[in-house]
């Protein structure tokens, strides 16, 4: 699996202080990868954004994995040009998520 630069130093740091999986968000673009370095496999997640991709890590069931949430994003209609404020888009995001696996 071809990393990034920075991708390869933040699997290296993992590795090194001995997790399997690496969760982030800076660069805005959801992205999961699993790469082995020195015979031990690492998960890297970029949770991506709510503007753009409707994206979100998730950890449920022991594991994390990338979700992306189609159904807000169609709500939106294409020629808007006015991105909802915070306040909009958590409401849609509740509305439309199950929260069932917290307690």
């Amino acid at each position: 699996m071809n990393l990034s630069a920075a991708e390869s130093k933040i699997v290296d740091a993992a590795v090194a202080q001995g997790y399997q999986t690496v969760v982030c968000g800076h660069t805005h673009v959801p992205k999961e990868k699993e790469t082995t370095v020195n015979g031990k496999t690492v998960r890297y997640l970029n949770c991506g954004d709510w503007v753009e991709h409707f994206s979100a890590a998730e950890y449920s069931e022991g594991r994390w994995s990338l979700c992306y949430f189609n159904e807000i994003a169609e709500e939106l209609q294409p020629d808007e040009l006015e991105i909802p404020a915070d306040i909009q888009l958590y409401s849609m995001f509740i509305r439309k998520s199950s929260f069932a696996n917290l307690k």
